[in-house]
């Protein structure tokens, strides 16, 4: 019997062949021990009449309610976790989470519900196992958890806490009617067979982008089944359910089919029955199993111009078998590469080439030939260097090639010029313009001139070069940029606002002051920059008189000019003060200068939600000290703004994560945050068992002891309400210690434990920093079965690493340590 691994269960389908409105509920994959050969696509045939489910899609959306709280389910998603088919994954709370550790013959069907904005979520397994059989994921506590037997159901909360209302509403629907829309049953029918389910109980669905620009006012709901046709392709199948007969538009619904997929599409057909549309869709998706056989290999690439060759070096750990590989220079396929024997780490591969020249490693798999793709793409861009001339006066910028050789593929260099208008941040305005150096130069060679006219400040010129392959169902693409130029406006201001608002020249270079001009509101300083210094250099300073909201301007009148340097509202002297007592969290606003602030001019935004004013609803006028009551949902950073001026002012960002923040020392778990806290707010586990914690409140400093073995896990929630969200966890270890010592005339690097404790040397990886990184998985594993205090590893080094890094995978430990 075949367990399911958590890459099965949770895995994901190749995020590019799906759009974004439907990304979040991609199709995932199981490796499978037969594949199938080539088949066409079979659309299903629609029946408005059809509603029937079978048993276990009936059974897993049982406890799924159509709403929680009044806040409607905006995506389902069923699944078959079937090793026959690679389309059984889900998205859930992310990549963080443990598997379910069930057969997969034990679990017939997998059901997700997503809700609202936070995008709360309800998940249900069904199946022939017992009750006490998943493994609860680690980041869900046990209240965010319902067991039967044949029923698993979880109510999961953003960031992977428990989402007990939703879980609590999830109880009450078992046994219930189908909730949903009779709409949303007929389109889950038409598709009801295939391994991948996502239905829109409404659409277009609120909170997604992406979805094509089509009339969606008659179409009522939306399903999208999910099949592998072979090794190389899937299928979408989209199910449209419109309000009546008449409300279907032919091309629409065509264009919402073709959106399924942003790869090419191989095939296409579409049918309908009355209001019930089905389109089908075949793309190019190599299965896992393709994409697991082939090479996980990169090439490091080193040119010598001289010879006119380039070194290919093996950088991976692992011997590659060499079977369907195929090496290409520039278009051109090299021969006797390998013969027949395998690419061995450290191992070098010698070619001619030249600049710009690119390095095409190309896999086919030998057991599906139909199946190419591209396992490693290098481009030639070492020695391409310019020396550049910009003149501000006559917007010139002027590059002169000083690179080791002529470049003679100059077609493959490409000028872009983007312009913003004279404004740096006028994106909208930019204008690009795009032209080929091979338009202007057949060779480039050392000391020629490349001229680019009309460039004005802000504006910036990129010579970059591109190279495309098409291998099977692939497109590789490689761009390097080989020149980036940004023409800025010299020096550099700030404003500092701590005391009184001082304007601090901060540029590298010494300027002359007599080229800026400092304005107040437009009003220019009645002694500027070049009444206070003959020359500016960096600190010197001008203080501003001015009252908060004032723009305070500073603009490059000199060559190229007039142009913003600078630019900045003066701040109102308050600031912020986010407190936690046992009563819940405070917001106070803080002025030592007794500013009396406007409570309709700071708003508060946290967790991305429309920012409001709440000091409005209870204060006519802000003085020091004024607070109010505030609530989270979730710890995330609370933004606070002025909207005095034209444009809004960042005033204070408050991150909640550091006042819950927890340290492990020795056998004990310290509160590092602040605030006082109740004790019940936060619970402690080890390896998932709950275990005393703190007793009535909680500051900074206190600390319990913990009972916990090398290896077990220590975890903190805390517990807002109904949301709880994991604040700490990490794995209990003794101190991690290592020394190095590196003699250069034996080129050996020597590691010694000073760990106090045994070590399993198959978890300890050693890795060293020089000009590459150099990976050492199995050194210790190769001397020791265990690893005591004292015993030490050499390592043969040819140049002197400039660091070391030692890693305890399981623990999540590593010592790191300079060695140059």
């Amino acid at each position: 019997m075949v367990r399911s691994t958590r890459r099965q269960l949770l895995a994901g389908v190749t995020m590019a062949a799906l759009p974004s409105w439907f990304s979040i509920a991609a199709a995932g994959e199981t490796t499978t021990g037969a594949e199938s050969s080539p088949s066409e696509t079979a659309t299903p045939t629609p029946d408005s009449d059809e509603t029937a489910l079978p048993d276990d899609v009936e059974a897993v959306l049982d406890p799924i309610p159509e709403s929680v709280d009044g806040t409607q389910a905006s995506r389902l998603s069923v699944t078959v976790p079937s090793p026959d088919q690679e389309t059984t994954a889900m998205t859930m709370w992310g990549a963080g989470t443990d598997q379910f550790d069930l057969d997969e013959e034990a679990v017939d069907r997998v059901a997700t519900a997503i809700y609202g904005e936070n995008r709360k979520q309800i998940l249900a397994l069904v199946g022939s196992f017992d009750a006490t059989d998943p493994t609860v994921p680690k980041r869900v506590p046990e209240n965010g958890v319902h067991r039967d037997d044949g029923l698993f159901v979880l109510g999961v909360a953003p960031q992977s806490g428990a989402w007990t209302d939703g879980l609590s509403a999830a109880k009450d629907a078992i046994g219930d009617e189908f909730e949903f829309s009779e709409e949303t049953r007929l389109s889950l029918a038409q598709v009801v067979d295939s391994a991948s389910i996502q239905v829109f109980p409404s659409f277009p669905p609120s909170s997604d982008t992406g979805v094509p620009d089509i009339d969606t006012d008659g179409l009522e709901t939306v399903a999208i089944g999910v099949d592998r046709i072979d090794p190389t392709a899937i299928s979408f199948s989209i199910v449209g359910v419109y309000t009546e007969t008449a409300a279907y538009d032919g091309d629409d619904f065509e264009a919402l089919l073709e959106s399924t997929s942003v790869d090419d599409i191989d095939e296409k057909a579409i049918k309908r029955d009355g209001r019930v549309a089905i389109g089908t869709t075949r793309v190019p998706a190599p299965s896992e199993a393709l994409r697991e056989r082939a090479p996980d290999l990169w090439l490091h690439v080193q040119y010598d111009s001289q010879a006119g060759t380039a070194k290919l070096h093996h950088t991976q750990e692992k011997a590659v078998s060499t079977e369907g590989l195929a090496l290409y220079v520039d278009g051109e396929k090299v021969t006797n590469v390998w013969n027949g024997e395998t690419f061995d780490p450290e191992e070098v591969i010698t070619v001619e080439a030249d600049l710009l020249s690119t390095i095409v490693l190309e896999w086919t798999d030998p057991k599906h030939p139909e199946y190419q793709t591209v396992v490693s793409h290098e481009l030639i861009a070492d020695g391409v260097t310019f020396q550049e001339d910009y003149d501000r006066e006559s917007k010139t910028l002027t590059l002169t090639y000083t690179g080791p050789e002529p470049i003679t593929a100059t077609e493959r260099i490409e000028i872009e010029h983007r312009s913003t208008s004279g404004r740096e941040d006028d994106y909208q305005r930019q204008e690009t313009t795009e032209r080929s150096l091979g338009a202007s130069h057949e060779t480039l060679s050392p000391e020629d001139e490349i001229e680019i006219d009309d460039v004005t400040l802000y504006d910036r010129v990129t010579l970059s070069t591109t190279h495309s392959v098409e291998r099977g169902t692939v497109t590789e693409s490689t761009s390097t940029s080989i020149y980036y130029f940004h023409a800025e406006v010299p020096g550099y201001f700030s404003l500092d606002q701590q005391d009184h608002p001082t304007l601090v020249y901060q540029g590298r270079e010494a300027r002359d002051p007599e080229q800026y001009r400092v304005t107040v509101d437009g009003t220019e300083l009645s002694s500027g920059l070049d009444d206070e210094y003959e020359t500016l250099e960096s600190g010197d300073s001008v203080s501003i008189d001015a009252d908060p909201g004032a723009k305070v301007l500073v603009e490059w009148v000199g060559p190229g000019g007039p142009a913003t340097a600078f630019s900045e509202y003066i701040k109102p002297p308050v600031s912020f003060e986010l407190h936690h007592s046992t009563d819940g969290f405070e917001l106070v606003y803080r002025s030592d200068d007794g500013y009396t602030g406007d409570p309709d001019t700071f708003t508060v935004q946290s967790h991305g939600l429309e920012a409001k004013t709440p000091f409005a609803q209870e204060y006519e006028t802000l003085a020091d000290g004024d607070s109010i009551d505030i609530e989270f949902d979730r710890l995330s950073i609370v933004t606070v703004e002025w909207t005095g001026p034209e444009e809004s002012v960042r005033i204070d960002g408050i991150s909640l994560r550091r006042m819950v923040h927890f340290e492990m020392d020795g056998q004990s778990l310290t509160f590092a945050g602040e605030g006082e806290w109740s004790a019940d707010a936060f619970e402690m586990t080890v390896d998932g068992e709950s275990i005393d914690g703190f007793s009535d409140t909680v500051t900074e400093g206190d600390s319990i002891d913990l009972a916990a073995e090398t290896g077990s896990t220590v975890e903190v929630v805390w517990k807002n309400g109904s949301d709880e969200e994991t604040v700490f966890s990490e794995t209990f270890h003794p101190p991690f210690e290592f020394d190095v010592e590196y003699d250069a005339k034996a080129e050996s690097l020597t590691i010694t434990s000073q760990t106090e404790s045994e070590i399993d040397p198959a978890e300890v990886a050693v890795a060293t920093y020089a000009s590459q990184r150099t990976s050492y998985p199995n050194v210790w594993a190769d001397e020791y079965d265990v690893i005591e205090a004292g015993d030490s590893i050499t390592l043969s080094v040819s140049t002197e690493p400039q660091a070391l890094v030692v890693e305890h995978e399981s623990w999540g430990a590593y010592v790191s340590k300079q060695v140059a």
